[in-house]
C-alpha cells in the first residue's frame, strides 16, 4: 500500500504535468481561433454552364458571384475539351496531306525545316491549336502524361499561323487525360478579385521534374489552393520510392505558394505522404458528393452539414455544388445565405489558411509521462499490483524520453496517449466504487470521477495537439483497445477484487450459483452494447440511421452542440444511479454502462479536428443533461420500488 506521503507527491506530478498540458490545449486553442478565414468554391465550368441556361455570360457570372463564393475550381482540360471550347480542331493525316499538295499549309517542323506531305505520318492524330499560348505547355504535358510520342509544328495557312501537335494516341484512356489548364479563364477570374484552384488529374509513371514542368503555365495566377481530382495522387510504380517522389511533386508546387486540398472523407491515396512533404501545408475542405446531391441531401440539409463542417471539425473550405433543380440565381443566393451566417458565426470569408504549427514538446511529453506513471501507480494499487505497476511506470517514463530524444516523438506520444485513455477512466470509476450515497453526494462523486477521467483527457491534448492529427493524417490509435479495456479492468475489479475474494474462489463461487433468466437477459443487453459501442467507435465504425440523423440534427438546433448520445443517454444516468444505489452484484452491468459514458468522455477529447472548445462544450452538454436523465430516473425507480414494495435496491 502507498502511505500518504508517496500518493501527495504522486498528486503533486499529476498536477504539474496537468498545467503542461493545459497549457499546450490553451495553445492550440488560439491556433483554432485564429483560423478563421473560410473559402467557398465552385467549380467554373459548372457553374458557366448553369448561369448560360439563365442567360448569364462568363463575365456576369464573375460578377453574380461575388459575396457568395472565393474561389474557382479548374480541372484540366482534356482533348475533346479542347474541341468543345474551340481552342483546337482535330485533323486528320490525309487531310493534313492533301492541304500540303493543294498548296493550302505551309508546315515547318519546330527546327525550322519544311515537311512534305511525305512526311505525315497518318497513324498520328493531329491537334490544330486556334490559340497559341496552349501549344508549348500542351506538347510537354501530352509528353509528360503520356506515353505518346509528340511532335510540334509551324503552320502558315491563307497568311495567318498556327500551331499543330501531332501524336500517336496508343492509349485509349488518352482521351480523358487532363493536360492544360484554361489560364485566360483564370487570369480573367483573378482580375475579377477570385482566387483559382488547380484541380489536377493523375497520370501514370510520375517521374522527377514532372510536376515542376505541369505548373509552368501557373507562375501567374494566384491559387488558392491544390486539388487532385482522383483516388491516387500519382500513379508509381511499387518499386519506386514514394516519400521521393511526393518530395519532388512538393518541390514542383511550392512555387505556386498555395496549400494543398484534402477533402473530407474522400480517402485520397498518396494526400497523406504528399503534404507532409509539402510542410504540411494543406486545408481541409468539406464536399457532398454528387451521388448524395440527387438522393436525400436537400439545400437545407447540405447548409446545415455545411456549418457544421466549419464550427465543429475546423474545415476551411466549402464546396457548393449546384443541387438539382435549382438554377443559377438561386444557387448564387445560397452561397450569400452561407456568406451571411459564416460571418453571423464569426469567420471572414476569404482564403483559407493553413493552421500555425503545434511543435512537439519534448518536455511537455517527459512531464506528462511521470503524470501518466503516476495515475499507473495509483491505478496498480486499487489492482492490488503495486508493484508491478511501480516497475512499468519507471520503465515508460525512461522508454518513452528516450523515444522523444531520439526523434520518435510521435511514436512515444501515441503509446503514452493510449496508456492515458486506459488508465484514468479505470482509475476514477474504480476509486468511487463504494456503498450508497444521498443523491448530493452521488452528484459530487461523479463530477469527482469525471474530473479524473478528464485529467487523462487533458494528457492526451497536451500529447497529440499536432497539425498531423488536427489535419487527421494521423489518428488517435488503439480507439477499440481504449474503449474495451477499462470496462474490462472495472468488471475485473468489481467482480473479484472488490470482496477481497482471490479470482479463484470467486470464479467457484459463481460457477455453483442457480442461473437466473433474468440476469442472463441483463448480460445478453450488456453485451450486445458492448458490441454495438466497439463497432461504432473508430473512423470505420456502423453507419447512422437516419432517424439518429435526425434526432443528432435536432439536438444541434438546441444545444449548438450536440453531446454524444451514448454519454448523456446511457453513460452519465447510469453511473449516477450506479454511485447512489451503491455496489451491489446484480447492479454491477449499471457500472459498466457508467463506465461506457467515462471512456466516451475521454474519446471525445481524441477527434483532434474537432476544435477543443467544441470537445469541451460537447461534455459539457453530455454531463448536465446525462445527470438530469439520472436523477428522473432515480426518481422513477424510487417510486416504483416504494409502490410495489419491490426487492430493496
Amino acid at each position: 500500500m502507498l502511505n500518504k506521503k508517496w500518493k501527495t507527491i504522486i498528486l503533486i506530478i499529476i498536477a504539474v504535468a496537468m498545467a503542461a498540458a493545459i497549457y499546450i490545449g490553451v495553445e492550440r486553442s488560439k491556433v483554432e481561433s485564429d483560423n478563421n478565414a473560410v473559402e467557398i468554391v465552385s467549380q467554373w465550368d459548372t457553374l458557366v454552364d448553369n448561369g448560360k441556361k439563365d442567360g448569364f455570360s462568363p463575365d456576369e457570372v464573375l460578377k453574380e458571384c461575388k459575396g457568395s463564393v472565393t474561389s474557382f475550381i479548374f480541372k484540366e482540360m482534356t482533348i475533346e475539351d479542347l474541341k468543345t471550347k474551340n481552342l483546337a480542331v482535330g485533323i486528320t493525316g490525309i487531310e493534313l496531306r492533301s492541304g500540303i499538295i493543294n498548296g493550302e499549309y505551309n508546315i515547318t517542323a519546330k527546327d525550322g525545316a519544311a515537311v512534305s506531305a511525305d512526311n505525315i505520318d497518318l497513324n498520328f492524330k493531329y491537334l490544330w491549336l486556334m490559340d497559341k499560348s496552349y501549344s508549348e505547355s500542351l506538347a510537354t504535358n501530352l509528353s509528360i502524361k503520356s506515353n505518346a510520342y509528340v511532335k510540334e509544328y509551324s503552320v502558315n495557312s491563307w497568311g495567318k499561323n498556327y500551331t499543330l501537335i501531332g501524336y500517336n494516341d496508343i492509349s485509349s484512356e488518352l482521351s480523358e487525360l487532363g493536360l492544360v489548364f484554361d489560364i485566360n479563364a483564370m487570369k480573367k477570374a483573378n482580375a475579377n478579385g477570385f482566387y483559382a484552384i488547380p484541380r489536377f488529374t493523375t497520370w501514370a509513371n510520375y517521374t522527377h521534374g514532372d510536376m515542376a514542368m505541369l505548373t509552368k503555365d501557373l507562375a501567374d495566377v494566384k491559387c488558392s489552393g491544390i486539388m487532385f481530382n482522383d483516388k491516387t495522387v500519382a500513379n508509381v510504380d511499387n518499386d519506386k520510392d514514394l516519400n521521393a517522389i511526393y518530395k519532388d511533386m512538393a518541390k514542383g508546387l511550392k512555387p505556386l505558394n498555395a496549400p494543398v486540398i484534402m477533402v473530407e472523407f474522400y480517402n485520397q491515396k498518396g494526400l497523406d505522404l504528399l503534404a507532409k512533404a509539402y510542410d504540411l501545408n494543406m486545408v481541409r475542405m468539406h464536399s457532398i458528393a454528387d451521388n448524395e446531391l440527387t438522393a436525400a441531401i436537400t439545400p437545407d440539409v447540405a447548409f446545415n452539414r455545411y456549418m457544421l463542417a466549419v464550427n465543429e471539425r475546423n474545415i476551411r473550405v466549402i464546396y457548393l455544388k449546384p443541387f438539382p433543380g435549382v438554377n443559377f440565381s438561386s444557387m448564387i443566393d445560397y452561397g450569400k445565405s452561407l456568406t451571411a451566417q459564416l460571418e453571423k458565426d464569426g469567420f471572414t470569408l476569404d482564403r483559407a489558411e493553413p493552421l500555425r504549427e503545434m511543435p512537439e514538446n519534448n518536455l511537455t511529453l517527459i512531464l506528462i509521462a511521470l503524470g501518466i506513471g503516476g495515475g499507473s501507480i495509483l491505478l496498480g494499487e486499487k489492482l492490488r499490483l503495486l508493484k508491478l505497476s511501480a516497475i512499468l511506470s519507471v520503465l515508460l517514463v525512461f522508454g518513452s524520453t528516450a523515444l522523444a530524444v531520439l526523434g520518435h516523438y510521435v511514436l512515444a506520444a501515441k503509446i503514452l496517449a493510449l496508456l492515458a485513455a486506459v488508465v484514468f477512466p479505470t482509475l476514477g470509476i474504480i476509486t468511487w466504487v463504494g456503498g450508497k450515497q444521498t443523491l448530493g453526494k452521488s452528484l459530487l462523486t461523479f463530477l469527482k470521477i469525471s474530473g479524473v477521467t478528464l485529467v487523462g483527457a487533458s494528457f492526451i491534448v497536451g500529447l497529440l495537439s499536432l497539425k498531423t492529427y488536427m489535419y487527421s493524417i494521423d489518428i488517435f490509435s488503439g480507439v477499440k483497445v481504449a474503449m474495451l479495456l477499462p470496462l474490462l479492468l472495472v468488471f475485473y475489479y468489481c467482480v473479484f477484487l472488490k470482496e477481497k475474494q482471490s479470482i479463484f474462489d470467486k470464479a467457484k463461487g459463481l460457477s455453483v450459483l442457480p442461473v437466473r433468466y433474468g440476469e442472463l437477459l441483463i448480460l445478453g443487453i450488456l453485451g450486445m452494447a458492448m458490441i454495438v459501442l466497439l463497432l461504432r467507435s473508430g473512423n470505420d465504425g456502423l453507419q447512422v440511421s437516419s432517424l439518429e440523423l435526425a434526432f443528432r440534427t435536432k439536438l444541434e438546433d438546441l444545444l449548438m452542440v450536440r453531446p454524444r448520445t451514448k454519454e448523456f443517454l446511457i453513460g452519465t444516468p447510469c453511473l449516477l444511479m450506479a454511485i447512489y444505489f451503491g455496489y451491489k452484484d446484480y447492479l454491477v452491468p449499471l457500472w459498466l454502462l457508467g463506465a461506457i459514458g467515462q471512456v466516451s468522455m475521454l474519446n471525445t477529447f481524441c477527434h483532434f479536428h474537432t476544435p477543443l472548445f467544441v470537445s469541451l462544450f460537447r461534455t459539457f452538454n453530455g454531463i448536465w443533461i446525462g445527470l438530469l436523465l439520472g436523477c428522473i430516473a432515480i426518481f422513477i425507480i424510487r417510486v416504483v420500488v416504494k409502490k410495489f414494495n419491490t426487492r430493496k435496491l
